[in-house]
């Protein structure tokens, strides 16, 4: 079953206005167009597991930058603009569908007769020249190829303006990515339900300045290393133990000693059988572990 035959024809919104509290809070509960490139690793500014905490309420979004604000105040711009190179008279609207509500879109234009959709970007001098040469930069292809799946069209124009002059690409609709896009959706929808995070990433630390917490820090610092300090003479004497032992099992001291054999673990992944098995559906519930880990 393709991308496409697995979504329904969508529902056109004309209600819900974007920017607006309400589109804020429709969005929050299902994923949307600017979701997939961050879902997919793809974006600079936001990780997986920052917009599954934004999602779960975990987290409160940070407020749009400068960059995305900017965006916003030249959208209407831009879309004159548009229209002025193409003819083409776009609308903005929300789309959701009926089978699958939570894969949605919010697109800057779509023009129904035409079956065509609009995504414009007020793109900084790196994206733009990016656009001139005739490419789509890649977070914003990911982002469209989900936009033309949730609006059930075929071509997208990409709009990229700097704002005095625009450049326009068409895109057309990939199946393939598509397929990838949906699979990607469904399983970070399905881990916001189950409030099960995605992989952290090496960009989800957050530093922490809070003297308390520094000095209970720099305590555990101290133990951590006296412990390791202790273990490692305690294996140097377990050592001289094991080489003056000359049974398996011997009793010393208060202390049982016992010498046994361990077989070794199966590894799964090496048995053809097994080959085309998920075994994800056999794995049980998954639970947090806290690590400690002193940076060098």
């Amino acid at each position: 079953m393709s991308a496409q035959e697995d979504i329904s024809k969508p529902t056109i919104s004309n209600e819900l206005v974007q920017q607006s509290k309400e589109w804020l809070a429709w969005r929050k509960a299902r994923v949307g167009a600017s979701d997939t490139p961050v879902i997919m690793g793809l974006s600079p500014y936001r990780t997986p597991y920052q917009l599954w905490a934004e999602k779960c309420g975990i987290e409160t979004p940070e407020q749009a930058g400068y960059a995305a604000q900017r965006g916003i105040a030249m959208e209407p711009a831009a879309r004159e603009a548009y229209t002025l190179l193409t003819g083409i008279e776009m609308t903005p609207k929300v789309v959701e569908f009926s089978t699958l509500p939570w894969f949605v879109a919010s697109l800057d234009g779509i023009n129904e007769d035409k079956q065509l959709l609009l995504e414009i970007k007020c793109n900084g001098k790196t994206n733009h020249s990016l656009a001139l040469s005739g490419v789509i930069p890649e977070a914003h292809y990911w982002q469209m190829q989900h936009q033309l799946l949730a609006a059930n069209l075929l071509v997208g124009h990409y709009y990229s303006f700097d704002g005095e002059n625009g450049v326009m690409i068409v895109l057309e609709a990939n199946l393939l990515d598509q397929a990838k896009i949906l699979t990607a959706a469904k399983l970070f929808y399905e881990s916001v339900q189950k409030r099960e995070p995605p992989e952290l990433s090496a960009r989800d630390f957050v530093e922490i300045r809070d003297e308390k917490m520094h000095d209970l820090v720099g305590a555990w610092k101290d133990l951590e290393h006296s412990i390791k300090d202790l273990e490692k003479t305690q294996k140097a004497i377990r050592e001289q133990i094991l080489l003056g032992l000359k049974h398996p099992r011997v009793k010393l001291n208060g202390v049982s000693i016992t010498t046994s054999f361990r077989r070794g673990n199966i590894n799964y992944s090496s048995i053809p059988e097994l080959k085309e098995v998920n075994l994800e559906a056999y794995r049980g519930r998954g639970s947090n572990v806290v690590s400690f880990r002193e940076e060098k």
